[in-house]
């Protein structure tokens, strides 16, 4: 089975991300989306989901504090939890993972 991974910089940005997409939908591929999940929002996530998605992503980078931090926006961690959870994706049967990193610190 043919697979096509969108994913970043931000996939989302792109113009044409959507017709990519369902593109590589109607010939059958396995289409997943990694994403950061800042830029959904409840209009996002219908299109997100409305692409039928085999499987979306979204990257946390640490808790509250280091992720904002590291995505360079304030209230970035509450937007990408926010899509891991949400309605619009989970209702429509699309599977969504958090993907975590850790970061250490040298004493």
């Amino acid at each position: 089975m043919p697979v096509l991974i969108l994913s970043g910089g931000e996939p989302l940005l792109r113009p044409d991300f959507f017709q990519i997409a369902q593109r590589a939908k109607s010939l059958g591929f396995y289409t997943s989306l990694s994403t950061n999940g800042t830029l959904i929002d409840a209009a996002m996530a219908e299109r997100v989901a409305a692409v039928n998605f085999d499987y979306v992503g979204i990257s946390l980078d640490g808790l509250k504090e280091t992720h904002d931090r590291f995505r360079r926006l304030d209230g970035a961690f509450a937007r990408s939890l926010g899509m891991s959870t949400s309605p619009h994706t989970g209702s429509r049967g699309v599977q969504s993972q958090a993907a975590t990193s850790t970061f250490c610190k040298d004493s």
